[in-house]
């Protein structure tokens, strides 16, 4: 009997297409196929309301977060993530009230993978922050705007 194809999608944004399933009477299926349509390809940008939130990405996230000379406040997070969602206008707002003494931006795990595989992130939204290239806060789930601005302010 072949597997039910809910199985196959690690992450919301793939919709399964196809799935083709020959099994023969007896023991594991002969062949099994699944086509998958990847709906994760949106532009990140596009839910980010402030120009000044950044999109931190395998290829920019050294250059961009360790070695910057300012703060760094990183929200991992991905666009089928509610709970990311409801954070996306604070994290914005806390861009625009913080522009030019510390950097904000969002990594989108499903885009990103390795730097969420190096940072361990195992749930989001999961918030860090960073200042010279170490992480002097980390916050999981939701997060006020007063708790990231007190933690903002201490350093």
């Amino acid at each position: 009997m072949c597997q039910n194809t809910d199985n196959y999608c690690a992450f919301p944004p793939r919709v399964v297409l196809a799935s083709i399933c020959l099994s023969s009477t007896e023991g594991p299926p002969a062949l099994e196929a699944v086509i998958f349509l990847d709906t994760s390809s949106t532009v990140e940008k596009e839910h980010m309301a402030s120009p000044n939130t950044l999109e931190f990405t395998d290829a920019n996230f050294d250059a961009e977060v360790l070695k910057s000379a300012v703060p760094v406040l990183v929200d991992f997070w991905a666009e089928w993530c509610q709970p990311c969602r409801m954070l996306g206008p604070t994290i914005d707002l806390i861009a625009e009230e913080t522009k030019g003494k510390l950097k904000v931006g969002k990594v989108d795990i499903d885009h990103h993978r390795n730097i969420a595989m190096q940072y361990g992130i195992q749930s989001i939204p999961t918030v860090f922050l960073f200042k010279q290239g170490a992480i002097v806060k980390k916050w999981n789930g939701l997060v006020s705007k007063a708790a990231l601005t007190e933690a903002i302010n201490a350093i």
